[in-house]
């Protein structure tokens, strides 16, 4: 309601909104912009201090026209779990969403953008957690949704995606490869994408606006797959920060699996994001060569926060250790809590949110 444009993160370029999934001109990825003049009037009434906190709360920070009209199953407001072993230490468990991970703030955004633009049929590529969400709300929506994935994908994320009635296309490849199949589709026949491009970044900021409306928080912990989700908890405490909602954006700590950290190391070695084949367990965040990878580093380095990588035996570890803290938790989300481990002495003092982005139940 409040967006104005779509300006490209990488050259700068400015388009309407609704025009594109990426700069036509040097293909980066896409930042919504806003009249935060606007947004500052909604916020500063009454009905929106008193409204609870849901993910809906917060439409006026979504590109969205008509709010009332949401393709919603109720995603959000998950659950801040405070730990048993460090009183400094949370858990936000995003497995409590509809379809059980993080990638539902963004299709409930995603996918009413879609109906409002008319949308029939979309694409999407997966490496499970997206196709699962994608494809519930586009039933909710009656669009229709093939999922390219690749092959591996775990049985029961595949089980989730056919019985919301998507088809499901399996590639002999990665996620990456399924990433270009369906953008080949699109330049032939000019498809609808729905998947991490610039209008679920805006519904993934939820996250950042529920911390912020609890407590005061130091530091955020989270996986990075196509690096979607940390730019976007970035960019929701950067809005906050902006409008006088909150005091300081946190720091934002980025975790990949070593067999698959091209994030990692482009962020260590200060160079660029080199494709990769991913070869690790954590399938959720198996990723070569992030759409957001770039936005993710900008976070993690303005914020003043690390990137770091953990091995599938750290991994499967911390899977067991969050366990114990009745956390059943993906081995993709698992990172989170490896990665806490190696920065323990460094954020001992420190308010810390470890976010799990996904439900274990989702690898069987």
């Amino acid at each position: 309601m409040f967006e104005i444009s779509l300006r490209c993160f990488k050259c700068g370029r400015k388009y309407s909104i609704g025009s594109f999934f990426w700069c036509p001109s040097c293909k980066g990825s896409l930042d919504v912009e806003y009249d935060y003049n606007e947004i500052e009037k909604i916020i500063l009434t009454d009905e929106f201090k008193r409204t609870p906190v849901s993910h809906w709360k917060y439409w006026a920070f979504y590109p969205v026209n008509t709010p009332s009209k949401a393709i919603t199953l109720g995603e959000g407001n998950t659950p801040l779990i405070k730990s048993k072993m460090n009183s400094n230490l949370y858990f936000k468990y995003e497995g409590c969403n509809p379809t059980g991970s993080f990638k539902d703030r963004g299709s409930t955004v995603e996918i009413t953008k879609a109906l409002e633009n008319n949308v029939k049929k979309a694409l999407c590529a997966t490496t499970g957690n997206m196709g699962a969400s994608c494809s519930a709300y586009c039933a909710k929506a009656g669009i229709e949704l093939t999922v390219y994935l690749p092959k591996d994908t775990p049985r029961s994320k595949i089980e989730q995606i056919l019985s919301h009635g998507a088809r499901v296309k399996k590639i002999s490849g990665n996620y990456n490869d399924c990433l270009r199949k369906i953008h080949e589709l699109k330049e032939k026949e000019n498809y609808y994408l729905v998947g991490d491009y610039p209008f679920r970044t805006e519904g993934e900021k939820s996250i950042a606006f529920e911390l912020a409306e609890k407590m005061k928080i130091d530091s955020v912990i989270l996986p990075i797959g196509n690096g979607t989700l940390c730019y976007a908890t970035y960019k929701g405490f950067q809005e906050f920060v902006y409008l006088g909602l909150y005091e300081k954006i946190p720091k934002i700590y980025g975790v990949q699996a070593s067999g698959c950290a091209p994030v990692y190391k482009a962020w260590k070695e200060n160079s660029e994001i080199k494709e990769i084949n991913p070869k690790t367990k954590a399938s959720a965040i198996a990723v070569g060569k992030p759409i957001d990878g770039e936005k993710a580093i900008f976070a993690v380095r303005k914020t003043g926060g690390k990137i770091l990588a953990v091995s599938d035996k750290e991994i499967s570890q911390a899977k067991a250790e969050l366990a114990k803290e009745g956390i059943y938790a993906e081995l993709g989300a698992s990172t989170t809590y490896a990665a806490y481990k190696k920065l323990e002495n460094e954020l001992k003092d420190q308010t810390c949110v470890l976010i799990i982005t996904g439900t274990g139940l989702k690898e069987k």
